[in-house]
């Protein structure tokens, strides 16, 4: 299986890449919000799939796991192990909440059907899900560069409202779809 992953690169260049298009890796108060909405809803332990420079550490801190496969990414985290969101180092139900924040639209499908299925295993409770919907204008759509084009850290997938709770309920058995404006889910185990 081929892993959609951002590549192993400086934070800091992959933050000049978004910059280009108007954003911030960094600060943008987009994701900044969007922390703060998925804290209102985890419970610590927490383990971030993918977090990189995950903000919920700075809400809830020495209180959060993050996986990435950036090894530059996990040297700006407090509790950062270096890893594979296909084969998480973790046991059965080790965290009380697992967060997939902005992830899941960087693989195929086949591959985030793993992923869920491993936050499902590894959470006590309930796996908080965001994924940016129909972002046919969101730059990752749209390589621009001969690094964005050989990078795999671009859109595989585009999520929908009338879709999203769907795909979610194959792999969880309740699915509450929280409002914002971006997808946002709360996955009971």
């Amino acid at each position: 299986m081929k892993l959609y992953i951002r590549p192993e690169t400086d934070i800091f260049k992959w933050d000049a890449h978004y910059k280009t298009h108007g954003l911030s890796l960094l600060s943008d108060r987009y994701r900044i919000e969007r922390w703060n909405q998925v804290s209102q809803y985890c419970k610590p332990p927490i383990l971030d799939i993918g977090g990189g420079i995950s903000g919920l550490e700075k809400i809830f801190p020495n209180q959060v796991t993050v996986l990435d496969c950036s090894p530059e990414a996990i040297r700006h985290c407090t509790n950062g192990i270096l890893g594979d969101a296909l084969n998480p180092p973790f046991p059965d139900k080790s965290f009380e909440t697992c967060c997939l924040i902005e992830i899941l639209e960087h693989f195929c499908v086949t591959d985030t059907d793993i992923i869920l299925q491993h936050a499902k295993r590894i959470a006590k409770s309930k796996v908080i899900i965001t994924v940016p919907f129909a972002t046919l204008g969101h730059p990752d759509m749209h390589p621009k560069t001969e690094l964005d084009k050989k990078s795999n850290y671009f859109h595989h997938q585009i999520f929908y409202p009338f879709s999203f709770p769907g795909f979610l309920l194959r792999i969880f058995p309740k699915v509450t779809l929280i409002k914002s404006n971006y997808l946002m889910a709360v996955c009971h185990t």
